[in-house]
């Protein structure tokens, strides 16, 4: 599902309810943004900025109240087992996402099978997010690894 260009940003978040996917008020969606699938449940004032795809395959994504994230972002709940080398992409597989409240995904994000981001965690653009963060930390990278605790305040370090 595809929430068009054409289409007000209003609407998307109704939309999105009516097939099925609980998005929480004052959630602005942009435009050309991807649901895979119905196993997704967005918060309160959150963000999802363009060319983000969400694949939740048969587990589920969560993303918490007030979480932002950035364009060409890709959640991915599922993968596949690697088989033999006569068909390395093997049998599907899905492990549930957990994004906490106040998280902030940059542009191109990719956030793999498994992981959970913790609440108020900064994940720097183009990382590749493999294990869990930990609440309240900035990590980037390929893959993405800890940079700093943050200050659970307001901004700063």
């Amino acid at each position: 599902m595809i929430p068009s260009r054409w289409l007000p940003e209003g609407l998307r978040p109704p939309l999105l309810r009516l097939a099925g996917i609980p998005v929480g008020a004052g959630t602005r969606i942009e435009h050309s943004v991807f649901f895979k699938g119905g196993r997704v449940r967005i918060g309160e004032g959150c963000y999802l900025n363009s060319a983000t795809i969400v694949d939740p395959g048969s587990a589920s994504v969560e993303i918490g109240d007030g979480v932002a994230i950035g364009a060409g972002a890709v959640i991915a709940a599922a993968t596949h087992d690697l088989g033999p080398s006569a068909n390395r992409a093997a049998a599907n597989r899905s492990e549930p996402v957990v994004i906490g409240t106040g998280a902030w995904l940059g542009a191109r994000v990719v956030v793999l099978p498994g992981v959970t981001i913790g609440r108020g965690a900064v994940i720097g653009a183009g990382a590749v997010v493999t294990r869990d963060c930990a609440p309240d930390a900035s990590y980037a990278g390929v893959p993405a690894r800890l940079l700093r605790e943050l200050d659970q305040g307001s901004g700063g370090a």
